[in-house]
């Protein structure tokens, strides 16, 4: 998957050459004609004013790293409300409703994105790779998981 978006980097106050945490922010959707039809339903029920949409839009988080001298200080979490804002306050500038992630395929990782409130695009991989037309014999194992959170 390759983004073109506005990348985005927090440099510490006393040293500018000093990158802390950086992302990418890019236009997405959610094609629900592609998802399980439970996942149809869910990700509907959960916008404000269900429109029986097939597509909604959404902001896709990407790239989201933060530099291993600050972890621990919930950085990558600040980052993940302060783009949900950007996206929804009063001056909404995209009409978003979802922010998805598309987050490597470890255990940890995928927790902490739990954690920050966002789910599985689908219940179990199989049903990942069958949507992604990913072929674990050609392909080998899925290298990321698609997540979404409504905001």
């Amino acid at each position: 998957m390759s983004y073109s978006g506005k990348h985005i980097f927090f440099i510490h106050p006393d040293n500018p050459t000093n990158i802390v945490a950086g992302f990418t922010v890019a236009n997405a959707s959610i094609f629900t004609k592609h998802l399980v039809n439970s996942r149809q339903k869910k990700i509907g029920s959960e916008v404000h004013h269900e429109k029986g949409l097939i597509n909604y839009p959404a902001i896709l988080l990407a790239q989201l790293g933060v530099d291993v001298k600050y972890k621990g200080n919930h950085l990558g979490d600040q980052i993940i409300e302060f783009v949900e804002n950007w996206f929804t306050n009063d001056n909404n500038k995209s009409g978003c409703r979802h922010l998805i992630v598309d987050a490597y395929n470890e255990p940890h990782l995928i927790d902490y994105y739990q954690r920050n409130g966002l789910n599985l695009f689908f219940s179990t991989i199989d049903q990942e790779m069958k949507y992604r037309n990913w072929n674990r014999e050609k392909d080998g194992e899925l290298k990321t998981r698609l997540m979404y959170r409504v905001t």
